[in-house]
């Protein structure tokens, strides 16, 4: 499996040093806690370092947004042996875990913005990393906004000592 991990050109030395988050943050200005905060509330998806899969990001941008690659460099990546990831095969899975994790069942409702979060706070006590599997996103990418905002198959990890950086491929 080939996992990449795409960053501005800025920040990837940082990235491979593993640097501390904060230094990083500074660097790509956007340091300022109301902002952070104010965008986290309606983040539909996890904090985290966000990992292409088999170049399924890739494709993605390919297709959709080509400019994105602009000031980008892409870093081979690597989880170690025992990351522990939540692994989203099916959206029964998704469903599954979502009620264990928020005590409710997923709605589409603007509310259910608010219960992601809780959904990946309580995941994130559990977890390393989250792995959304390609084909559940293209079957219910449509009837399930959580999905839809995922874009390609992918993998987010918040645990950075669970990942190791290389060279710059791209």
């Amino acid at each position: 499996m080939k996992l990449t991990h795409w960053v501005r050109k800025d920040v990837a030395d940082l990235i491979i040093a593993k640097a501390d988050f904060s230094i990083i943050v500074d660097k790509l200005g956007i340091n300022s806690v109301k902002l952070l905060a104010g965008r986290e509330e309606m983040m539909m998806k996890p904090k985290g370092f966000w990992l292409s899969v088999d170049g399924s990001w890739e494709e993605w941008v390919d297709g959709s947004w080509k400019s994105w690659y602009e000031n980008m460099v892409c870093l081979e990546a690597e989880l170690s042996k025992d990351i522990n990831l939540l692994i989203i095969n099916s959206k029964k899975d998704f469903l599954e875990a979502y009620k264990k994790y928020t005590r409710a069942e997923y709605s589409e409702s603007p509310i259910s913005i608010f219960r992601n979060q809780t959904f990946h706070k309580n995941i994130m006590r559990n977890y390393d990393g989250i792995w959304v599997k390609g084909n559940v996103i293209c079957s219910y990418r449509m009837d399930c906004m959580y999905f839809y905002s995922w874009d390609a198959e992918s993998i987010c990890v918040w645990n950075k000592d669970k990942l190791k950086f290389k060279k710059m491929i791209r």
